[in-house]
């Protein structure tokens, strides 16, 4: 046995103890490295203790022993009271007591005390190293290619990861977690180059105005956005286009002032939205349609008055637990009159007592308790909404109860029998009619083919939705069309020509489309999403040679 503790020991390597060693005390020193195969070879070893040290990191091969025999008992060691800085290389030691099968490494006895240091700088600094989940050991990154990526050495490349400028970056040891922080790093504009893998992207703190659309469309994996603080004035309704796998989304602290309805549709998976402390003044009642998944949503401390919540955020009608875990609204206008109170009083008790987010009164509590319970929130005209609820309490009408028992004899006559076999036919031709449109309704399609194609009339309208013509008639072209370099002379002299002849506008690629090899991708999808249509004219030249380009297929195939 070795006692060395409360001393002044900085290191310990392999030379440090003899060879037969079984027990080693080194608590409470200032140890802050142990060398690689420290304990290989201490075949006698049967506890360590080490805790209360200045351990910051520790190798994976500074803990290894000589191959142990499955008919002894692993070494015990100690390591609590070590803050350890968790990074990607330390994610090993929360597994070390799950290695036990390969007989190499010791049994960690108090991990429950081990401490962590977080390598990204946001939330809690300081975490026990059991609640750590694989994706929070972060390193840091400036830039990175994965070995299956083709085109790392070209700026235009989705699988290549450069942290941004006036950004810092960090990943886990599977690149599930790809974090991007520039917060209040000064910028006027969302970055052009954030990697497309990003899966938390950290914005706050910035002055970034008015975001326009498409500014994060491919971050296919983004998880959680923070735009928090930023002074964001208004929101494009294709801002948040082509992130549909968004969950949490922090807009507070900004300077909105209306949501007409369209903002977050793209963003159907959405868990946490946070709108508090901007200056919204009107909300279209379908803001939050969309979002089937939304948990916690807050609004409060906004400039809205009028604010009917059952109809912004309808509860199921079916059970008494709401639909949202958490809604905030306090510091906003609620509409009071009292018509809608009743509506107003049970959308508040099924949401915020059933979740018990209120302060709520038990059944026996008297009536003056329920009413402050709600104190809260307040009315349209500033008024708190219990002094409110008295007022209605008040003008509501006293009801007597009247009880009439009424006995009515409907007597058939004879004139009544006269009009009967009408009234048969009346009946059967009503149900025949309803039968006929149902099974226009139900093969609608075929019947609109059979009439264009016998009569050349047209019953159906053009599918599209009202949204998408809005959307169409905003695009720059009419139609992109994708053809052969050796069909130019044919499609521009004759087809794109007649085509414009007619007033469509036209964008024909090898006329219209410049950009590299390197940008093809990119050149195409803008191309696509410019026109309203996409037309290919398929040849035989075509398919020898564009379609025999993989770079080419690959495009074409990202923009249909």
């Amino acid at each position: 046995m070795l006692d060395v503790s409360h001393n002044k020991l900085r290191q310990i390597n392999a030379s440090s103890f003899p060879r037969n060693i079984e027990t080693i005390l080194m608590n409470n020193n200032q140890i802050e490295e142990i060398a690689p195969e420290t304990f290989t070879g201490k075949e006698s070893i049967v506890k360590v203790v080490l805790y209360g040290n200045r351990l910051r990191r520790i190798e994976m091969a500074a803990l290894a022993l000589t191959p142990w025999p499955d008919t002894r008992v692993l070494p015990e060691f100690y390591l609590g009271d070590n803050l350890i800085h968790c990074d990607c290389t330390m994610e090993w030691l929360q597994r070390i007591n799950e290695l036990a099968y390969l007989r190499q490494y010791p049994q960690v006895k108090d991990l429950d005390s081990v401490h962590c240091s977080m390598e990204h700088g946001r939330g809690e600094q300081k975490r026990p190293l059991m609640t750590m989940r694989a994706s929070e050991f972060l390193c840091r990154y400036e830039g990175h290619c994965f070995a299956t990526c083709h085109c790392c050495d070209f700026d235009a490349c989705d699988c290549k990861m450069t942290c941004p400028d006036r950004c810092r970056c960090y990943h886990d040891t599977a690149w599930e977690s790809n974090i991007v922080d520039c917060g209040s790093a000064g910028l006027s504009l969302v970055p052009a180059k954030i990697p497309m893998d990003a899966t938390d992207i950290y914005l706050d703190g910035n002055n970034l105005g008015a975001l326009g659309s498409h500014v994060f469309i491919g971050k296919k994996k983004l998880k959680s956005l923070y735009l928090n603080g930023s002074r964001i004035e208004s929101l494009n309704n294709k801002t948040f286009a082509g992130i549909p796998a968004l969950e949490v989304l922090h807009l507070e602290q900004n300077g909105l002032e209306q949501l007409s309805g369209a903002e977050f549709e793209q963003l159907r998976e959405l868990k946490e939205l946070y709108l508090h402390r901007n200056s919204l003044a009107t909300i279209g009642n379908r803001s939050f349609y969309y979002q089937k998944s939304l948990e916690v949503l807050t609004i409060a401390d906004n400039k809205l008055t009028g604010l009917k919540p059952w109809e912004l955020f309808p509860l199921p009608s079916g059970g008494s637990e709401g639909a949202y875990r958490s809604v905030s609204l306090e510091g906003n206008g609620l509409e009071c009159s009292c018509e809608l109170m009743p509506k107003l009083l049970d959308w508040l008790e099924r949401m915020f007592r059933s979740n018990g987010t209120a302060a709520g009164a038990s059944e026996e509590s008297s009536d003056s308790s329920e009413v402050a319970s709600w104190g809260e929130f307040r009315c349209a005209g500033g008024k708190p909404l219990p002094d409110v609820m008295k007022e209605c309490e008040g003008q509501r009408p006293a009801v007597v109860p009247v009880a009439t028992a009424t006995v009515q004899r409907t007597i058939i006559n004879d004139d009544f029998i006269d009009y009967l076999p009408l009234l048969i036919a009346v009946l059967a031709g009503l149900v025949l009619t309803i039968m006929l449109v149902a099974l226009v309704v139900l093969f609608r399609q075929d019947v609109c083919l059979w009439a264009h194609a016998r009569y050349g009339v047209r019953l159906c309208k053009d599918p599209l939705s009202a949204l998408e013509r809005c959307e169409d008639s905003e695009k720059l072209y009419d139609g992109y069309l994708v053809y052969s370099a050796a069909d130019a002379d044919l499609v521009t002299s004759q087809i794109g020509q007649e085509l414009e002849h007619h007033g469509y506008g036209m964008c024909l690629h090898y006329r219209d489309v410049h950009g590299g090899a390197g940008f093809l991708g990119d050149t195409m999808q803008s191309a696509a999403d410019a026109s309203r249509k996409l037309v290919l004219f398929v040849s035989v030249k075509f398919l020898q040679l564009e379609w025999s380009q993989p770079e080419f297929r690959a495009a074409l195939q990202a923009v249909l």
